[in-house]
């Protein structure tokens, strides 16, 4: 058993908590309890799997900083953003409604 920081059972990570402003924010949202320092872990997991993730669930998503970094950088296929807090639901809400249409308007959006 490995004891380390007052942690029982789990080994120091190989990634260092990064400094949030060295990573790209991919996110609007300043969200308390944000995932930004987590990225190089999350890079360094899915990156692991062949073939990709067709699809990434993120609870508690927040700002969805773990999300949005996994589709731009092409860990993940497509993503669901799921969030408790109805105020950041319904900001997320209208951004995709905002963007969808967007595209739409723009021909970016293919005909299934």
């Amino acid at each position: 058993m490995t004891v380390r920081a007052g942690l029982i059972g789990f080994r120091a990570s190989p990634y260092p908590a990064a400094n949030v402003a060295s990573v790209p924010q991919r996110s609007p949202l300043r969200y308390p309890g944000g995932k930004t320092w987590l990225i190089r872990h999350v890079k360094a997991w899915f990156c692991q799997f062949d073939p990709k993730l067709a699809l990434l669930v993120e609870p508690f998503c927040g700002g969805g900083i773990v999300s949005l970094s996994s589709v731009m950088e092409g860990w993940a296929d497509r993503c669901l953003l799921a969030e408790l807090d109805r105020d950041v639901a319904a900001f997320g809400t209208d951004v995709s409604a905002a963007v969808t249409h967007s595209a739409a308007r723009h021909n970016l959006i293919p005909d299934s």
